[in-house]
């Protein structure tokens, strides 16, 4: 960059390029640096291409702490022992070191200005990526959690249709068993209506054949006495067409 070209740079924009070259990693993280360092940090050949493209995951704590405590937000005890130090070095009239802002920066080299606005931006990412950190771990615990709730809740509801489908096969051979019971019964009543018609069938047969062997048994008898009565019944006919019914049953007791 056009800094590093200077023979001795405006104090802010050294520490410009400092800052810088220490976020990058291409200066180690030590108590102060030597304008020859920064200037050789500032000129290798992908120094533009390195700030362009930087991480801000890839800065270290160190560096981070680094650039934060003596650039951007230096403490007033740190600044007044780099005055002091300055003073004793270029004298009095050195100009003042404060702590790296944009005017401050710009005013010593429009190139610097820019930089410092990115070593910010930098820096503040990093803290809020740091501070978001647990809670993103946090977020992922959370997930992995709720998948493995998700994963367990898509398990009880397996389980829970095959148990469905299991209750809806016992309900229909619970509901056919109650139908073959039903079946049984009616035809048990059945049974039993034509038991007891049969039965009262075979009681009445019973009597029929204890009638039919006494009629039988009065056979013989009773076929002795056709002709007999064939005879009363003639005469009955011949001789008492013309008489009534007493004079009928006198001649019929007379003949006997």
């Amino acid at each position: 960059a056009d800094l590093g070209s200077l023979r001795t740079p405006p104090i802010q924009a050294k520490r410009t390029l400092e800052a810088v070259a220490v976020i990058l990693g291409a200066l180690p993280v030590q108590r102060d640096y030597s304008w020859d360092d920064v200037r050789k940090a500032a000129r290798q050949s992908d120094f533009i291409k390195r700030v362009v493209e930087f991480n801000p995951r890839d800065m270290g704590e160190a560096a981070a702490k680094a650039v934060r405590d003596r650039y951007l937000s230096p403490s007033a005890a740190y600044l007044d022992r780099l005055n002091a130090k300055e003073r004793e070095t270029k004298g009095e009239d050195a100009p003042e070191i404060v702590a790296l802002d944009f005017e401050a920066a710009n005013r010593s080299s429009a190139a610097a200005g820019p930089l410092v606005l990115w070593a910010g931006s930098q820096l503040d990412y990093v803290e809020i990526e740091r501070k978001v950190e647990p809670l993103q771990k946090e977020v992922e615990a959370l997930e992995a959690a709720t998948k493995t709730t998700r994963d367990e809740v898509a398990t009880l509801e397996r389980e829970m249709a095959e148990l469905e489908k299991s209750v809806k096969g016992y309900k229909e051979a619970y509901a056919t068993a109650v139908r073959a019971a039903e079946k049984i019964k009616n035809d048990m009543a059945s049974g039993k209506v034509k038991a007891d018609r049969a039965a009262r069938l075979l009681a009445s047969l019973a009597d029929e054949q204890g009638r039919w062997a006494a009629e039988a048994d009065a056979y013989p008898d009773e076929a002795r006495r056709v002709p007999s009565r064939a005879l009363i019944a003639a005469a009955d006919v011949a001789y008492g067409g013309a008489l009534s019914e007493a004079e009928r049953a006198s001649l019929r007791a007379s003949a006997r």
